[in-house]
């Protein structure tokens, strides 16, 4: 679309070959990446939305349609599109306008008339709360309330002297924004949550910050450097406020150490095997450095319902015939009743992380335990 405006204008694309070809080469890695070092997870994501264009067909064709007629009328009527520099500061102004109108709704009028809407999570499998009313709010959490404001007036100041180069920025960065803004679209435990403004609303918002503090000191008379000075210490000592605990944190700290002595500690030749039903837990947060640090061949039993147990048995019977350990971690009943005579102990590893919660600011790091049962066939 922007090539075709481009040439509607009359501008050889060959004149912006530097911001298409970054654009181009970035969109051609995230494939990249995706299908070669997360392939799983790209793959379901293509899929699913594959799903949600066969149920809702409507929309893309009918967007693919209003795409396509909006590049013919560019096509037909390019050599009248200077008639259009007449509406330009009324629309200039009708954009500022919804900006500063959506940003008040968002921070006052939302959080206000806003509920918590009670969501079954399949992945976790317990009921989440979303707090979508208050997505604005908690982005203060992290940028401070000053500094949302201050982001969303230099945005304003930004739509208002927009030009070709901050043009495709601020269309981008408004259009995510305004999705996410919305609908979160995640599990909303915080800070989990903030992957969804890291790409484009914080970095909009940071950059409209320094755009409107740079405008103030650039005022005339010492009056405007005296409020730009004012507001930037006010907006750093907020933003570091707002990062106490961040910074500082590290989640699962000292569990490193811990693992090199579990891996250690258990056979080279093991088949490490979690009999753990939790859609996230210990088999997840530990087997997967085992697996990828330690190069352990590692297997999570997370539904006993799809479980063939004959050839769980003659699995396991197979590995031990070939000179291999079993390393069984969880309950071992199932073991017993198999008949099985493994080597038991404990597994204990202690840790820390900061609390995952959905109504407030993460704040409090609480500790972490766990004490599985630990079974050696050899």
């Amino acid at each position: 679309l922007l090539w075709r405006w481009l040439w509607a204008n009359g501008r050889s694309w060959r004149n912006y070959l530097w911001f298409f070809l970054p654009l181009t080469a970035q969109i051609g890695y995230s494939f990249i990446h995706g299908a070669w070092q997360s392939a799983p997870y790209f793959y379901e994501l293509f899929g699913f939305g594959l799903l949600l264009l066969q149920v809702y067909w409507e929309i893309p064709l009918l967007g693919g349609l209003l795409g396509i007629g909006l590049l013919l009328i560019l096509g037909r009527y390019r050599h009248h599109l200077g008639q259009l520099a007449r509406w330009e500061r009324p629309l200039r102004l009708a954009l500022v306008a919804l900006i500063l109108l959506t940003t008040a709704y968002l921070w006052f009028i939302r959080p206000a008339t806003g509920s918590v809407f009670i969501f079954d999570d399949p992945y976790s499998q317990s009921q989440v709360p979303w707090y979508d009313h208050e997505n604005l709010l908690r982005i203060g959490w992290y940028l401070s309330p000053l500094g949302v404001w201050l982001g969303a007036l230099g945005v304003a100041l930004m739509m208002w002297r927009m030009e070709r180069k901050t043009a495709v920025l601020l269309a981008i960065c408004l259009l995510f924004s305004a999705l996410y803004l919305w609908n979160i679209r995640s599990n909303p435990h915080q800070i989990y949550t903030m992957r969804r403004y890291l790409a484009a609303t914080i970095p909009l918002l940071v950059v409209g910050t320094a755009v409107l503090l740079g405008w103030l000191a650039q005022q005339r008379g010492k009056l405007g450097l005296v409020v730009a000075a004012v507001l930037t210490l006010v907006w750093l000592a907020g933003l570091g406020w707002s990062a106490r605990g961040f910074i500082s944190q590290v989640d699962l700290a000292g569990l490193i150490p811990q693992m090199d002595a579990l891996a250690a500690q258990l056979p080279a030749d093991a088949v490490i095997i979690f009999n753990e039903q939790n859609p996230i837990g210990p088999g997840d947060t530990l087997g997967t450095p085992l697996r990828f640090l330690y190069q352990r061949d590692v297997i999570k039993l997370r539904d006993w319902a799809v479980v063939d147990e004959g050839e769980l048995r003659k699995a396991v019977l197979g590995w031990l015939e070939n000179g291999r350990s079993v390393v069984w971690i969880g309950d071992p009943a199932w073991l017993n009743a198999q008949g099985f005579t493994p080597t038991l102990s404990t597994l204990d590893l202690t840790t820390a992380s900061l609390e995952t919660v959905y109504d407030h600011k993460p704040q409090q790091v609480l500790p972490q335990e766990w004490h599985l049962p630990l079974a050696v066939l050899r």
